[in-house]
């Protein structure tokens, strides 16, 4: 009886909430402006990078910013920013995206960051192809300013911002940049990055 009532229940969120949604289609409820973006972050400066027309196609977001920076030493920063409406996730896993183009994957433990809201972590892995290791940290910005790093919550947050205020969108946010001889570099370079675009995405994204 306990094991129906479990299967049970989920259904008849689920059903609830497509009646819902049905009833009250979601509105976008907020601009994207991801050109916006600064091109000198730390110091860095940075360029727009062509997008094809198939990673265009694939994605089939609402807003899209591919912009690659320069640290000092000259080594690559790549910031991804990727805007979806509705519940989608922004984005396929980037680690079958990395797989696809012939990396191996290692995940890491994830990258703390420090944003103007908190203390904020990000998922982590290392992705591997010959002699290139290319440090990537991924997090998803939820209505209402909210950094989360789990796929599970960032969807619950967009089901309940969808119920509460009929607002769901969010932006999938992947940052990386490539490994040197110097021990823990990348990740320091990865972390101050995730901070200054976290703190950028309340104007980016304006309600």
């Amino acid at each position: 009886m306990l094991r129906d009532l479990r299967l049970l229940v989920p259904g008849l969120l689920l059903c609830v909430v497509g009646i819902y949604r049905f009833a009250f289609p979601p509105s976008q409820g907020a601009e994207s402006h991801l050109k916006d973006l600064p091109y000198q972050i730390l110091g860095c400066p940075g360029e727009d990078l062509p997008t094809d027309a198939a990673i265009l196609e694939d994605l089939d977001s609402d807003d899209l910013l591919i912009r690659l920076y320069r640290r000092p030493d000259g080594v690559p920063v790549w910031v991804v920013l990727v805007y979806f409406v509705n519940t989608r996730l922004g984005g396929h896993d980037p680690r079958l995206c990395y797989r696809s183009q012939g990396f191996t994957t290692e995940g890491l433990p994830d990258l703390a960051f420090s944003a103007q809201v908190g203390e904020r972590r990000a998922e982590s892995f290392l992705a591997r192809r010959s002699n290139r290791a290319e440090r990537v940290a991924t997090f998803w910005y939820a209505p209402g300013g909210r950094l989360v790093a789990d796929e599970s919550q960032y969807r619950s947050r967009l089901l309940l911002e969808g119920l509460r205020r009929n607002r769901t969108y969010g932006v999938f946010v992947r940052i990386s940049t490539l490994e040197t001889g110097s021990q823990g570099e990348a990740e320091a370079w990865t972390s101050r990055f995730a901070a200054e675009v976290a703190d950028m995405l309340p104007d980016l994204i304006r309600e």
